[in-house]
């Protein structure tokens, strides 16, 4: 997990995959609520932080397009992410992002399919890390 030590714990658990990420951002990542899928239907994750910032989402092309990886920057708060989605079709990669501002430290998750968000929140997004549907190559950075 990334981030700071702020804000109350969280876990949405693990899914099929990932159907739909919410954000609200500004100078930093205020707010992630994510949409799964489980067994064919599509139930959403609590709310993890405010409601500060502008809104964006970022909608998968479920089932093809599923959350390969997840980067971005930190300090005492979530101030930047980033997406990186992969097709099972055809193996083509795509970005989102960056969401919030490029300061601090950096981060990366490791490589793999990404099923579920765990952290923690109170105003803003405190910290986050990534649940993987199977182990992947490098979890060092903290998930």
């Amino acid at each position: 997990m990334w981030g700071g030590a702020a804000g109350d714990e969280f876990s949405d658990g693990m899914s099929r995959g990932i159907r739909l990420i919410q954000l609200r951002h500004g100078n930093r990542i205020d707010m992630i609520k994510v949409g799964y899928d489980q067994d064919g239907s599509r139930i959403t994750g609590g709310q993890h932080g405010g409601n500060g910032g502008g809104k964006v989402q970022v909608a998968l092309d479920f089932p093809d397009e599923y959350l390969f990886q997840v980067s971005g920057t930190f300090d005492q708060t979530i101030n930047s992410l980033i997406f990186f989605t992969r097709r099972k079709s055809n193996d083509e990669r795509k970005q989102y992002g960056p969401f919030g501002k490029m300061h601090g430290n950096f981060f990366r998750s490791g490589a793999g399919r990404i099923v579920g968000f765990f952290g923690r929140a109170g105003k803003y997004l405190d910290a986050v890390g990534v649940y993987y549907e199977e182990p992947c190559r490098n979890r060092s950075l903290g998930s």
